[in-house]
């Protein structure tokens, strides 16, 4: 019976320890494998661009919350009202619609580097920030800042991310908010699964 409740005890505290993680080392390791796929294929970034989108998709990817992003930017209302398919197919165009966005740029890499703050603990627990800073080589600075949510209280997911101040998030919100005015939500997935088709080829 004592082993029992030891192995219990020994259980539950390793799960707290995991749901306690800070977030940051998380953020800095995707950023790290990023930028080391980005340095070795630096001369041919331009002209094959599918070394950066692979890179995002297998180490950025994986730690957004996509069906979260997708829920925000078409808002309560659409979300409620959309079936579980379309839920499905806008998160999924979605998805590459963000990788496309957090990739567009890196296409300039000249060997940046990216500088991390301190780490400060949120007031609210289930959500957090990680600020960092991208330097050019030219010495411009461009300050990123991360934000994560805690999920069923054991893994931190990105959300959102500010780019000089600049949410992606509210950017992306206003732009479906105003197709969701002119258009239904069926269209709206045809023609980002179109636009995204087109950038593929």
């Amino acid at each position: 019976m004592l082993n029992k409740f030891m192995c219990g005890v020994l259980l539950l505290w390793n799960m707290g320890a995991f749901a306690a993680q800070l977030p940051q080392p998380m953020v800095e390791s995707v950023n790290q494998q990023v930028i080391g796929v980005l340095e070795t294929h630096q001369k041919a970034l331009k002209t094959h661009p599918q070394y950066i989108e692979e890179a995002i998709r297998q180490y950025f990817i994986p730690h957004v919350d996509t069906m979260g992003m997708s829920r925000s930017v078409l808002g309560r209302q659409a979300w409620q009202a959309a079936t579980d398919a379309d839920k499905n197919a806008f998160t999924k165009e979605f998805t590459q619609l963000v990788l496309r966005t957090y990739a567009a740029p890196l296409a300039n890499f000249q060997g940046d580097k990216v500088e991390f703050q301190p780490f400060k603990a949120s007031p609210t627990p289930q959500f957090s920030q990680v600020h960092s800073t991208i330097i050019r080589p030219n010495g411009q600075r461009i300050p990123i800042t991360y934000h994560l949510v805690l999920l069923n209280n054991t893994e931190w997911k990105i959300y959102d991310l500010s780019v000089d101040g600049i949410s992606l998030l509210n950017s992306f919100r206003n732009q479906f908010s105003q197709a969701l005015r002119q258009n239904n939500l069926k269209f709206i997935i045809d023609q980002l699964h179109q636009r995204n088709a087109k950038a593929l080829s």
